[in-house]
Parts: structure tokens; sequence; C-alpha cells
């Protein structure tokens, strides 16, 4: 057998191999698959409840049942699997009592003003001067990754998202406007830590077709600067005293598939062969 031929057998065996690599390898899992699981689990943010029994007077619902010891035990104990550590937190959580499950802390509040802009000369609005007036009855509302409330604002202009609190992640405010209105400071941005902190947020608008020239000048009643749109609140620190932002965005480095590598090594062996082969006819057919 000449040397062409078993280079030729070796190239068709190559390609079976890389074929059935390519058949047998699973597909790569993403966010979602299979357990729905995006981002990280922070156990520092989950906590374990009770319902009450009947006849307790307080007026949560629900009692807080102390499982810190079990918590720092998983951690300690983790290897990195963060699905089962929060499995492993929850089934200490039901072993706790019958009534007992598992949830997010979600104890952050949202309040703030919303105030509607006129300007101090109504006949040259684009050079005047403005200032800012509560405004009422003005839908707040708040966005977030699996939800979408709102809350009215009172005749002084405060709104505050009555009976809800606020878990781990962000949270967009803007101001449900009628067509004649606009936005002065849209899509302000609330990192919520779920944890015991209120933000005070303050919204502004203004009527007509013609703004504010400076958005960036204008002040609230109390003498303080309108926030600009896309303002970001973050809390500086967490439980852990690090960073309270959630773990979102970026894009995760993606190891080499095995089939790519050996379907490369294929093509390296095959198109060499296959020059050869040309070559050899052309040499053959000049004979």
């Amino acid at each position: 057998m000449s040397a062409f031929s078993k280079l030729a057998i070796l190239s068709l065996i190559l390609v079976i191999v890389g074929i059935g690599i390519i058949l047998t390898t699973p597909p790569p899992a993403h966010a979602g698959d299979p357990d729905d699981i995006i981002g990280g689990v922070n156990l520092d943010k989950m906590e374990c409840v009770e319902r009450r029994k009947e006849g307790d007077s307080s007026k949560e619902p629900f009692e807080v049942v102390d499982i810190d010891r079990e918590r720092e035990e998983i951690k300690r104990k983790s290897k990195g699997d963060v699905v089962q550590d929060a499995r492993d937190l929850e089934e200490a959580c039901i072993d706790k009592g019958e009534d007992s499950f598992l949830r997010a802390i979600e104890k952050t509040q949202i309040e703030g003003y919303v105030y509607e802009f006129h300007p101090v000369d109504p006949e040259n609005p684009a050079e005047s001067e403005w200032f800012a007036v509560p405004s009422r009855d003005v839908p707040v509302i708040a966005k977030g990754i699996s939800f979408e409330i709102f809350w009215g604002s009172e005749p002084d202009g405060y709104f505050y998202f009555y009976k809800t609190r606020f878990g781990e992640g962000p949270i967009v405010l803007n101001l449900r406007l009628p067509e004649d209105a606009h936005p002065l400071n849209p899509n302000v941005l609330v990192e919520s830590t779920g944890l015991e902190e209120t933000w005070t947020i303050f919204l502004g608008y203004y009527r007509g077709d013609v703004g504010p020239s400076d958005v960036t000048a204008l002040r609230l009643p109390d003498g303080n600067l309108l926030p600009l749109g896309n303002t970001t609140y973050e809390s500086i620190v967490g439980l852990d005293g690090k960073s309270a932002l959630p773990g979102v965005g970026g894009v995760l480095p993606q190891n080499t598939s095995p089939w790519v590598v050996v379907l490369a090594v294929v093509m390296l062996i095959a198109l060499p062969t296959a020059g050869m082969y040309k070559l050899r006819r052309n040499r053959l057919t000049n004979v």
C-alpha cells in the first residue's frame, strides 16, 4: 500500500472520529438550562421564615428563623456548586419546622417625590429659568427583572411603594406621563441589596414642546439639584463587607469544544491530502 493510500485512510478515520464526537458530545448548558438558574446564588441574601401561629398578635405574618450556623457550615463545606448550596440551605430551613421555608430577603424600600417644572418666563421657555412644583396623581413605575409595579404620587408629590419590599437586583424608575408631558430624568436605576435600606428618588417632568435648555441646572424646592437621567443609586457595601452590586452582566470565557479541535486536525490533514492527490493526478495526466 502506497504512502498516499495510507494517508487517505488515516484522514477518513479522523473524519469518522470527528463526526462521532460531534454526535456524542452534549450541548453546552446556558443560563436557565436546566435548573433555571441565572447568575450566582448569594446565601447571605436568603432567609428562613415560618408562618406565625394563629392568635399571634404580631403584624408580620412570618417570623424569621435563625439558620446562621447552618449557613456558615454550608459555606465552609461548599465545593463551588451554588445550586447545591442553596438546596442544602433550604433543607436546613425546612428541618426547623414543618411551616418553615427559604426565601430571598426583600426589605429594601423605595420612596421619593415627583415635580413638574415650569419656566419663569412662559413666553421664552428655552432661555428662561425653571422652578419645580410638587405634582400629584402621577404614576411612578418601578420595573425589575421579573416585575413591574406602580404607585401614584400624593398632593405633595410624595410617592411610596406601600406594602412593597424589594429584593436584590436592579430596579428602574420612570414616570407614566400624558402625551403633552416629557420626563426630565428618565431611567433612574436603583441597585437594591434587598437589605433594610430606603432609597429616596426625585423625578421631574415638564409640559409642552420646549423644555429647559440645561437640565443639569434644575433645582428642587429645597435648593438641591434634580438628579440626572440614567443616574444609578447603589450601596457601597453588603453583608459580606464587599460591593453590594448584584452579579449581572459580563461575558463568561468560553472553553474550546473538543470536536472543534478534532475538526481542525482533520482539516490540517485533509487539505494536504487533497493537494497531494491533485498533484498526483496532474503528474499521471502529463505522463
